[in-house]
């Protein structure tokens, strides 16, 4: 909350580079990221999850919404929107545009191919190791990190523990009402910055 009006008392010329992705990929990739950390209280449920926590998934992905906190404090001139499909298909030519937007000289982008933070190989904690850190012992967690044998041990006994966090399916009736609490803004959004993609009115 009010992040947009600090930048802007920091910076007020600052230059906002807003990327965004089709909100029914975006919302089991995030579900994914949450359970994938290690203090995450997100639930395994992904159909429970939804509900149970809409600031994240519904709000997060209600791009007009949040773009419109941003309109507030800054001229559309000085923000940038960009779709993360152009990007995974050609990196360059999304982040050339960010250069161009920033001000700043051209980067040499020959080297633009490395994955960070991918879906596949997250993995979710055991339960008896979300509990101890949620008891009165996870004090004992800052203590093994101090002492470099202890610490690779505990990465170990984590990974070794840890099961593997799928990509979660859509469900019908939860896939139903994430359209309807997202349909009218994301079209809204499109409208706003002149695209026409997703293809809103067939979800």
């Amino acid at each position: 909350q009010g992040a947009a009006a600090r930048i802007a008392a920091y910076n007020p010329s600052a230059r906002i580079v807003y990327v965004v992705r089709h909100p029914l990929e975006r919302i089991p990739s995030i579900w994914m990221q949450h359970r994938g950390e290690p203090r995450t209280r997100m639930s395994a449920d992904f159909a429970a999850s939804l509900r149970e926590r809409p600031d994240i998934f519904i709000d997060g992905s209600n791009y007009q919404l949040q773009l419109d906190v941003y309109r507030e404090h800054f001229p559309e001139e000085q923000l940038k929107v960009l779709f993360f499909e152009d990007f995974r298909r050609d990196p360059a030519a999304v982040l050339d545009p960010i250069v161009r937007h920033a001000g700043l000289e051209p980067i040499d982008w020959s080297d633009t191919q490395t994955r960070w933070n991918p879906s596949e190989g997250k993995r979710a904690d055991a339960a008896w190791l979300k509990g101890l850190r949620r008891s009165r012992v996870r004090r004992m967690f800052r203590l093994v990190k101090r002492v470099p044998g202890l610490d690779r041990g505990a990465r170990w006994l984590r990974q070794r523990s840890a099961t593997p966090v799928e990509k979660p399916s859509w469900d019908p009736r939860s896939r139903q009402w994430v359209v309807d609490q997202l349909q009218e803004p994301t079209a809204a959004f499109l409208a706003s910055i002149g695209e026409d993609r997703w293809d809103v009115a067939r979800w």
